[in-house]
């Protein structure tokens, strides 16, 4: 199975009201149609620093809405979310046909780990959620690998982003890194191609492996 993680803002979707962050929990615009990303043995994953949340300037209500409509905007084909509100220290995700975000950290009435099955062993991890650090890639390979049936093997780890911090969290994590511009212009070759996306991922000329 592959895994392909995506950043959130400035890469899976831009403001529609130019901004350069969201006015309102709708104002965004993907930078693709996602229904192109579908595959069987492809696991979609979004992992996003959301600071804002504790510094004041968003509220943990409007983050829950912007992520819904993401969720909606992108026809619900992302396998999971997660986000960081803060320095690292927390988490948030949503599953699919979860409705709401789990918080996980050491912060008053937040979850544990340990509650949950597919995160066993991850509070190793507090402190490293925020990018540049890793911590939200290897969640993402955490709840992808998991299944109550069994161990899902990971044959291909693939992380889409804007920035320097969004290459070294890939870099740390052992993920291919790809940038967003990079990643649209091999969008618009699958097309002409008639392929699948991840098909044209495959060992491709501009990608930074690692």
């Amino acid at each position: 199975m592959k895994l392909i993680v995506f950043d959130a803002d400035g890469t899976l979707t831009r403001t529609a009201s130019g901004k350069q962050f969201p006015e309102t929990p709708s104002d965004k615009i993907l930078q693709f149609n996602p229904k192109n990303l579908y595959h069987p043995n492809v696991y979609l994953a979004v992992a996003s620093n959301q600071k804002g949340v504790s510094l004041g300037f968003k509220t943990s209500e409007f983050l829950e809405e912007e992520f819904a409509y993401l969720d909606d905007l992108t026809e619900h084909i992302f396998n999971c979310f997660i986000i960081c509100p803060d320095d690292g220290e927390s988490v948030w995700i949503k599953r699919e046909h979860e409705e709401q975000f789990i918080r996980l950290g050491n912060q008053r009435g937040y979850q544990k780990f340990s509650e949950f099955p597919y995160l066993s062993g991850c509070e190793s991890l507090i402190g490293t959620f925020r990018k540049p650090e890793l911590g939200m890639l290897q969640l993402a390979e955490k709840i992808a690998t998991w299944s109550p049936y069994g161990t899902r093997e990971i044959t291909d780890r693939i992380f889409i982003g804007d920035r320097e911090s969004d290459q070294s969290a890939a870099q740390k994590a052992g993920f291919r890194f790809w940038y967003i511009d990079d990643f649209l212009q091999e969008i618009n070759k699958a097309t002409l191609l008639g392929v699948a996306v991840p098909e044209v991922l495959d060992g491709v000329s501009n990608e930074i492996s690692l």
